[in-house]
């Protein structure tokens, strides 16, 4: 069942590539080519229909249990298509949607404390986009006047556009996707890209530190120490390593025993988290002796 679960994903892929090899390899004539091409056809819809339907349970089972409802889209269209590309096909329209939301200031309406850490990318972001830009309108000058009014010349006048809009897109997403934290959990994120639950329960001492990433995200390091961070970290988190993290709504193996985050005011989110953890009682007496390290 384990193995059927990882080749579901693959079935339709694989079947339009069985189809494109034996219609274009010319290696059959037209006529078998055609009654293959056609049983393929019939296969390729079957396999589709069948991956649509366990889809269409997995969002609803997703939404059931609480995510949102572009991880309950991600986690439907891995049904039907490898995991990383469905994780590439929602990508875009769900940075559009951040964007729009960055523009026309659309707030929130839950209840969660809010805390960005985007402050260290706004130079870099606004740098990338005035480049961008600057370049857009010189390279097209510059193609306009050496080759004319071609249409390829105003494509890459688009694909320059686009990159200065993804730029955009993509701090406009670390705007509008800041960290969350309530009752129950805390929500670390980065931007579009990536997503980590942590429930209050795994956080047993939180204190400021400073340390800038030394891995890729979420790469348990020999002492048991993890980045999740957007530039220099800037709080540590003490977890209890027995208590499973959720990753972009999947589990995430425990065994990370403290967690470097980016905050931009992490004072306040300290103070916020002892004061939550006082009043609900969810926080462990050895989160004082975490809070008196460097």
């Amino acid at each position: 069942m384990t193995r059927l679960r990882r080749i579901g994903p693959w079935l339709p892929l694989a079947v339009l590539g069985i189809q494109a090899v034996f219609v274009w390899s010319g290696v059959l004539d037209l006529r078998d080519a055609v009654i293959i091409a056609v049983v393929l056809e019939v296969l390729l819809w079957s396999v589709l229909l069948v991956r649509s339907v366990t889809a269409i349970r997995a969002y609803r089972s997703r939404r059931a249990s609480g995510s949102d409802g572009w991880q309950a889209a991600e986690h439907a269209l891995a049904q039907v298509m490898p995991t990383r590309a469905a994780r590439w096909v929602l990508l875009e329209p769900r940075m559009w949607v951040c964007l729009a939301s960055w523009i026309f200031g659309t707030q929130p309406t839950d209840d969660a404390t809010r805390f960005s850490y985007n402050a260290g990318r706004k130079i870099l972001i606004s740098t990338l986009i005035a480049i961008t830009a600057v370049d857009t309108v010189v390279i097209h000058v510059v193609l306009w006047a050496i080759f004319g009014n071609h249409a390829w010349v105003w494509v890459v006048t688009g694909l320059d556009v686009y990159a200065m809009l993804w730029f955009l897109g993509f701090y406009a997403s670390m705007v509008t996707l800041p960290h969350l934290l309530d009752d129950k959990r805390l929500v670390l994120r980065y931007g579009v890209f990536d997503e980590l639950v942590v429930p209050r329960a795994a956080i047993t001492g939180a204190r400021t530190a400073t340390r800038d990433p030394t891995s890729r995200r979420l790469r348990t390091e020999d002492d048991g120490s993890a980045d999740f961070s957007c530039g220099t970290a800037t709080i540590a988190l003490a977890l209890d390593t027995e208590v499973c993290l959720y990753r972009r709504g999947d589990e995430f193996p425990a065994g990370i025993s403290t967690l470097f985050v980016t905050v931009d005011q992490p004072g306040e989110f300290i103070s916020t988290l002892r004061a939550d953890s006082r009043r609900t009682g969810q926080i462990a007496p050895a989160a004082r002796e975490f809070a008196r390290g460097s």
